[in-house]
């Protein structure tokens, strides 16, 4: 019986100990009402969140990004540079985006042709970025064609 009666007296004790600290702030309450109305707010921010990037709509803002970045009135390499920094910027699904890190792993010469089927099987048969994404580079002079 003695026993039985330390383990409660022990288990009184440990449920009940505090310690001062907590003791002077008082009993602990619920958060006040006051914070609800945040909590509603971001509930109501998530529930307006724009939807996940699809991967058909990736390749349309790839195919437009001169477009709809305003790179039309630049020319040469900051066309270039400004279109493909738009794209780095806007281009939110993981699936395309992954896509352009392996495109980078290929021969030069295959790039263009991948790109091209790549916008084809996400639903567009032409994408009128390509010529900036890949211009055509004069080839260089071979360094041993005027020595003679």
């Amino acid at each position: 019986m003695i026993g039985k009666t330390a383990a409660l007296l022990l288990a009184l004790v440990a449920g009940c100990y505090s310690t001062f600290e907590e003791q002077k702030a008082g009993p602990v309450s619920p958060k006040p009402k006051a914070h609800q109305p945040a909590k509603k707010a971001q509930k109501a921010k998530k529930a307006k969140k724009k939807p996940q990037q699809s991967y058909t709509e990736a390749w349309r803002l790839i195919c437009h990004a001169e477009r709809l970045s305003g790179a039309q009135s630049l020319s040469g390499k900051a066309r270039e540079s400004a279109v493909t920094s738009w794209i780095v910027e806007h281009l939110k699904n993981k699936e395309a985006r992954y896509w352009f890190i392996g495109l980078g792993q290929l021969k030069r010469e295959h790039r263009l042709q991948r790109f091209l089927a790549e916008a084809r099987k996400a639903g567009f048969a032409t994408c009128p970025c390509a010529p900036i994404l890949f211009p055509k580079r004069q080839p260089e002079p071979d360094a041993g064609a005027g020595a003679g």
